[in-house]
């Protein structure tokens, strides 16, 4: 904190010779209550509670054909350190530059955000207090039929003399291309293929997967409609090769000004227990904001495979937003869990359906840079969700949090 507080003084003092730049900060405070949060509580467990703050000082800067943005944050626990210690806790969240070299071409290059679509499959996780960046070179191109992005990311954990091993738990490379048209006046569509490849811990190769998809959506006056099909192929971390599927359905009616809804589904795919093969046929999507869709709990959001052991998930959802006044409004979402394919335990095919979970999240605004956020969940599991996600339904599993945020601007 002391290091923030040093170069936020700094910053203070030479962005006003910088009549393009800004200096914002983005702060939350966020207490919770967790008695069954990501996984059930076994009978001999005790709820949990902690405070959760995020600090971050954003400098902006906009002249001509460039911009650039530096984001460093801190992100702690409350007493997660003892007093009159000091432990380095800073952390780059962003720093890159665009150059626009036309109107229609411009390269963005550094440590950066990638966030697309409905944020399924690239996210910047924002509820996470470390939240989600990569490093990464992007060539962005405007035509008339519509805008193409081209992303690359190459890994190393440090400046090698020989080779390029890279021994951390994370992609050593990824690629994608992304193009957003508008196909009419009601109907959009964007495609992404991408490429992320992982260094096998055994053998040093990389395994390479590729994931295509589309997202379609559709406007027509209060009625709305996305649709959102995927398939992943090639090889996983591990080295096993994978042919898998994804789906996404979803329709919104806007009931009135104050009251819309979404009801629609997701489908990951999965290894069938009962007929097994050499391939994995469970869909990941290690890079999305699972968060925000399949249940504020992060039962599933994680990792698909691994948090529905290979099985798959199958979840239908009814979100509703209750719009109570122009500054606050009322969140209530429904989210329905079931394994998409056979799941065998003790020798017997367990039952598909895990649980349902209820989210209610109330906002509201208290200016246009403060926002107070309270949410409570509880989960409803089933006993295949003792066997898949451990714990005991019995067990009562709910969770509440209270966040305080501000974005300050500064100059």
């Amino acid at each position: 904190m002391k290091r923030i507080l040093t170069l936020a003084a700094f910053l203070l003092f030479t962005c006003p010779l910088l009549a393009q730049g800004s200096l914002s900060g983005d702060i939350f405070v966020r207490p919770e209550f967790r008695h069954g949060y990501s996984r059930q509580a076994r009978p001999d467990e005790k709820p949990a509670a902690f405070v959760n703050q995020r600090t971050r000082i954003i400098l902006d800067f906009k002249k001509e054909k460039i911009t650039t943005k530096v984001s460093i944050q801190d992100a702690r626990v409350w007493g997660q350190q003892m007093m009159r210690t000091q432990v380095p806790s800073l952390d780059l969240h962003e720093a890159w530059v665009n150059v626009a070299f036309t109107d229609s071409f411009a390269i963005k290059a550094g440590r950066q955000e990638l966030v697309y679509d409905n944020m399924r499959f690239l996210a910047h996780n924002d509820w996470l207090p470390w939240a989600n960046k990569h490093d990464a070179l992007m060539l962005r191109f405007l035509t008339k039929a519509g805008e193409l992005h081209l992303v690359s990311a190459f890994n190393q954990a440090g400046n090698p003399l020989f080779g390029t091993d890279y021994p951390l738990n994370h992609y050593k490379t990824l690629n994608f291309f992304w193009f957003k048209t508008q196909l009419s006046q009601n109907l959009g569509a964007t495609f992404l293929g991408m490429a992320d490849g992982y260094q096998d811990e055994f053998n040093g190769d990389l395994n390479l997967r590729a994931t295509w998809h589309t997202f379609i959506t559709a406007k027509f006056n209060k009625l709305s409609f996305g649709l959102n099909p995927a398939f992943q192929h090639g090889a996983n971390p591990a080295g096993q090769d994978v042919a898998a599927w994804y789906l996404l359905a979803e329709a919104g009616l806007d009931f009135s000004q104050k009251l819309s809804s979404r009801l629609g589904f997701e489908l990951f795919s999965g290894n069938d227990a009962t007929n097994p093969d050499d391939k994995s046929r469970v869909f990941d999507v290690p890079y999305s904001g699972g968060h925000a869709r399949l249940g504020f709990m992060d039962y599933f959001t994680l990792n698909i495979p691994a948090q529905t052991k290979g099985a798959g998930l199958f979840s239908p959802y009814l979100r509703n937003i209750f719009r109570l006044s122009p500054k606050s409004r009322l969140n209530a979402d429904l989210h329905v869990f079931f394994l998409q394919n056979n799941y065998i335990n003790e020798n017997e095919t367990i039952d598909k359906y895990l649980g349902t979970e209820l989210d209610l999240t109330y906002n509201y605004s208290f200016n246009d840079m403060t926002q107070i956020v309270a949410g409570y969940s509880v989960m409803l599991g089933s006993p295949s969700m003792d066997i898949i996600k451990e714990g005991s339904h019995e067990e009562f599993a709910h969770w509440a949090y209270l966040t305080l945020r501000v974005r300050p601007k500064f100059l």
